[in-house]
């Protein structure tokens, strides 16, 4: 006759996973099946810090703008010739749209400012509107050191690509490496991720900033 078995000596059930139910964000890792798994670390390096860009970096700024809109313009006006005009004075943002106006008009072209900032023209000339873009131009910031540019490839790398996987809309396109991230970054060519299916609610969920700049 058998003993009475050991109560000690009885399976346990297993302990509920210390994950399970939190609705924690899930990354799937090493199969597309997701077999292995494991939670997005947060993004918390410290940024560099600043440093402000020198009189003649600021006008290299100006000058890549003006280059890219006279190309916009050259595609849709073919034919097109390139006035000769220089950069007189950088205007505010809270300037910008009057001193605009100001300028078309002096050209002779019919233009005011409407509500919200926005500047309305009628007929006009579209070489004399990059014109007056290029003579003066609205503030820029400061563009990011090569530290910051580095800072910030390491938060899209790290954080921000494995965020839209686990949101179900990964990135698949070829992701630069720091170096060329950062020169195409200096040359006016940025990179930035832009997964299919973007959309506000995926834009919430997974910062294009690090929580540093945001």
């Amino acid at each position: 006759m058998l003993d009475d078995a050991d109560p000690a000596a009885a399976p346990s059930a297993p302990s509920p996973s210390p994950a399970a139910g939190r609705g924690s964000r899930v990354e799937a890792m090493g199969t597309p099946d997701g077999r292995r798994a494991s939670a997005v670390p947060p993004f918390t390096a410290s940024p560099p810090p600043h440093v402000s860009a020198t009189d003649e970096e600021m006008a290299a700024v100006y000058r890549r703008e003006a280059d890219t809109s006279w190309e916009m313009l050259a595609a849709s006006v073919p034919g097109a010739l390139r006035p000769d005009v220089a950069l007189e004075r950088v205007v505010s943002e809270e300037d910008f749209p009057a001193q605009q106006v100001e300028c078309l008009r002096a050209a002779g072209i019919d233009a005011s400012v409407v509500g919200g900032g926005g500047i309305t023209y009628r007929d006009a000339d579209p070489v004399e509107v990059h014109s007056c873009s290029v003579r003066f131009p609205m503030q820029q910031p400061s563009p990011r050191t090569d530290a910051e540019l580095a800072y910030q490839h390491d938060y899209l790398v790290s954080f921000l690509l494995p965020c839209y996987a686990v949101e179900g809309s990964p990135y698949t396109r070829a992701v630069p490496g720091r170096d060329e991230y950062v020169a195409r970054a200096k040359a006016g060519d940025p990179w930035f991720p832009s997964p299919d299916g973007m959309d506000g609610a995926l834009s919430s969920r997974c910062p294009s900033q690090p929580p540093a700049w945001q």
